[in-house]
């Protein structure tokens, strides 16, 4: 019941945006903000620099950037104000290998992105890219926990990917009425 540490400050903008900004591996915690390309560890006692996405001409620094005096707390208007950064990175995670992270444009196109720390490269996820709705929730060293609408279903399976039982499923899924359908939570295994 007592604040152990203070040390990160932000805009009253950059703030409404705080959700999804937190993920844990091997134990630790890791903090980063929607709109800022760093990633820290979370302690006690400190906030401590782990990476930096670096994305060239197109990194910015929110503490440079202008914001309305007055928006209303509108999600939609958020939302049009937010589409001025270059970049937004709502949503990231790593396991033994990789980091992932999904990248929105100032067009909300989606940039899925998997960082392999063995071989220090960083590359597209073909089957992603076009899905804006991917994001990486949980990653572990088996898989990627991730959800779809159920009517975006095909974007991101396929048949091919899936063994016969569940092939018969999916052809149900994708054959339903979509209104009366849940949400479909995906499970990508790391081969």
């Amino acid at each position: 019941m007592k604040i152990l540490h203070q040390e990160y400050e932000e805009n009253w903008f950059t703030e409404r945006f705080a959700n999804n900004v937190l993920y844990e591996y091997h134990g630790k915690w890791y903090f980063f903000r929607i709109f800022d390309n760093e990633t820290y560890e979370l302690g006690s006692e400190s906030l401590v620099k782990v990476y930096t996405w670096d994305f060239g001409k197109f990194n910015y620094d929110t503490n440079k950037m202008s914001f309305p005096d007055k928006i209303s707390h509108d999600i939609m208007q958020m939302a049009e104000v937010a589409k001025r950064f270059p970049f937004r990175i709502p949503v990231q995670g790593q396991n033994n290998r990789y980091i992932m992270a999904q990248i929105l444009l100032k067009n909300d196109v989606a940039a899925n992105l998997i960082y392999d720390k063995s071989i220090h490269e960083c590359k597209f996820i073909e089957h992603f890219t076009e899905v804006v709705e991917f994001q990486p929730y949980i990653v572990t060293n088996e898989y990627v926990l991730s959800w779809c609408r159920h009517g975006a279903l095909e974007k991101y399976v396929t048949e091919e990917m899936l063994d016969e039982d569940n092939r018969q499923k999916f052809r149900v899924l994708i054959n339903t009425v979509e209104e009366e359908l849940n949400p479909v939570i995906i499970k990508y295994y790391f081969k």
